[in-house]
């Protein structure tokens, strides 16, 4: 009895494995990937897309470096050099996994330092207030705005959700409409709410009023037990936007006064240096470029915000004044690395500008970087197309691509107590142009409006 016990306990488990083995097998759902770029220097920010996949309701990405994810595409920075296998499973809707589609991603290295951490979040706030009253209920306010990269949203934001949260409380959720905009159902007066994303620009708004926000911000010190004395309160936020898979989460530092059992507030301005930056950020807020015919090259013109928590460059207007060691290098997707030293850098006010008017010798015309405002802009001779030559790959005219993912990397050497360090940043952006006969590109989607 036993002995047939226990030959019938190994009939049902082999059968288990035959059964599960073919409920694998039998998946609806096939993984299909898409990576862009699939070699460069490290730090190398590669763009997957898993959207071509058939039947898929997950995904799980193994990028071959210990780490994952689970969003339908995903912008991964590979740190290390070597040849990494990439991998996607996606699941139908009953959970069963599809064969493994892979793409092998060759990274060579090992580069100039490490990426700075927290500085490659795809949103960077220049402006954000909150007001909250003791007296009034749902009297309560909340506004952003900001610069984003593109390249970590869907083709299409049409009827995908789209949510904020401040200290891991969510204020709004919604679906974004034709007009990338989120608004409240109108049977509902409080909250109201508003949020308005410009792809072509790259920009962000967000509105929230009629709220209750007070518990919400008292977690970060804004309350009347702690009413500064003299200058205002510095207390933190954290923000988390999530559009459709893509989450960023961040913490802006927020200037914070209050009036006892009355009112508090709390302002950031990244421009008018109201508030602190908090999580660094490095995000290009616009990007073009233009074909030369005939010369597989193209002109660059790249604008963006750059910084970190404790700054990039020296604050003090005593030490706003060109380093005389160091070099700024800039990398523009698998280009060769261009490297200017502060040393031909001219200071204007709190701003560093460099110029080399002569094509002939290429590389970068021009850089300016202003660590008050801590905007970064800087634009190229013509950069040749051909990889093999040093160039940056970006397709020319009459080439398959309409849209193609672009990284840049920045190495800014810093003068500091211990010699000099260097921030190391590297940040991705969506480049698209209307055609393929088209010898412009610029950030993000155009939007055609009715």
């Amino acid at each position: 009895m036993q002995l047939s016990l226990f030959r019938l306990s190994l009939v049902l488990a082999f059968s288990g494995i035959f059964f599960q083995f073919n409920a694998n097998a039998a998946s609806s759902a096939i993984a299909a990937v898409t990576a862009s770029p699939v070699a460069g220097n490290t730090p190398l920010a590669v763009f997957f897309d898993g959207r071509g996949s058939v039947g898929a309701s997950s995904y799980f990405w193994d990028f071959g470096d210990g780490l994952t994810s689970s969003a339908p595409t995903v912008t991964h920075i590979y740190t290390v050099s070597g040849t990494y296998t990439a991998s996607l499973v996606v699941s139908d809707a009953l959970g069963n996994p599809s064969a493994p589609a892979q793409v092998s991603v060759t990274v060579n290295g090992p580069g100039v330092g490490v990426v700075t951490p927290h500085m490659n979040f795809r949103i960077a706030p220049f402006q954000a207030s909150f007001k909250i009253s003791r007296t009034v209920i749902n009297a309560d306010t909340f506004s952003m705005r900001g610069a984003f990269n593109s390249v970590d949203l869907p083709s299409n934001l049409h009827n995908v959700a789209m949510s904020v949260a401040l200290n891991g409380h969510i204020i709004f959720t919604g679906l974004i409409d034709q007009n990338f905009e989120v608004n409240n159902p109108k049977n509902l007066t409080k909250p109201t709410y508003f949020a308005f994303i410009n792809i072509r620009d790259q920009l962000l708004n967000i509105d929230v009023k009629k709220a209750s926000l007070a518990t919400i911000f008292a977690q970060t010190g804004a309350t009347d037990e702690n009413i500064p004395a003299g200058s205002p309160k510095k207390v933190p936020v954290t923000v988390t936007v999530t559009i459709g898979a893509q989450t960023y989460t961040f913490t802006q530092i927020f200037y914070y006064s209050a009036t006892q059992g009355s009112q508090g507030s709390g302002q950031f301005n990244l421009q008018k240096r109201k508030g602190d930056v908090g999580d660094g950020f490095f995000v290009l807020s616009q990007v073009s470029a233009i074909e030369v015919a005939g010369e597989q090259a193209h002109f660059f013109d790249f604008a963006g915000y750059i910084s970190e928590p404790t700054g990039f460059l020296p604050e003090n207007s005593n030490l706003l004044v060109p380093p005389t060691t160091g070099n700024v290098t800039v990398t523009l997707n698998q280009a060769d690395k261009i490297v200017i030293p502060f040393d031909r850098f001219v200071q204007t006010g709190s701003k560093l500008t460099y110029l080399q008017p002569n094509r002939q010798l290429g590389g970068l015309r021009t850089i300016s970087i202003d660590p008050v405002t801590r905007l970064i802009g800087f634009s190229s001779w013509d950069i040749k197309g051909v990889v093999s030559a040093g160039g940056t790959g970006l397709p020319l005219i009459g080439q398959a691509f309409t849209t193609f993912d672009f990284t840049v990397r920045l190495d800014i050497d810093q003068p500091s107590t211990a010699g000099v360090k260097t921030l190391s940043v590297v940040t991705a952006t969506r480049l698209s142009r209307k055609s393929l006969d088209d010898a412009f590109w610029q950030t993000g989607r155009k939007i055609t409006r009715k």
